[in-house]
């Protein structure tokens, strides 16, 4: 299954840690995968976080301004620091019947 991929995204600059970022429903669709492997610096917050998942996944910027960020399951709206093994989720909306 596609969807079912991880994939690894680094910086090539001196790293303090790595986040997991997982994909849900389209947008784990428009990447084709649901899982990367993030390499963060030192000082990152959720938002660089996101926007090197938008740089390296540029079609999930069709839903970008609907997604909602979770770090450690739960929500979060600001920018909050990030650290080594911290999870990372992206959920766009999603309908239901």
């Amino acid at each position: 299954m596609e969807g079912s991929q991880q994939e690894y995204v680094g910086s090539g600059k001196e790293k303090v840690g790595e986040v997991q970022a997982l994909l849900f429903a389209k947008a784990q669709e428009l990447a084709g995968v649901s899982q990367i492997t993030l390499e963060i610096q030192k000082g990152w917050t959720t938002a660089n976080c996101f926007e090197a998942v938008m740089t390296k996944y540029p079609a999930l910027k069709a839903i970008r301004s609907c997604m909602m960020v979770a770090l450690n399951h739960d929500y979060v709206t600001e920018p909050v620091a990030v650290k080594d093994g911290d999870e990372l989720a992206l959920i766009p909306p999603i309908s239901g019947g």
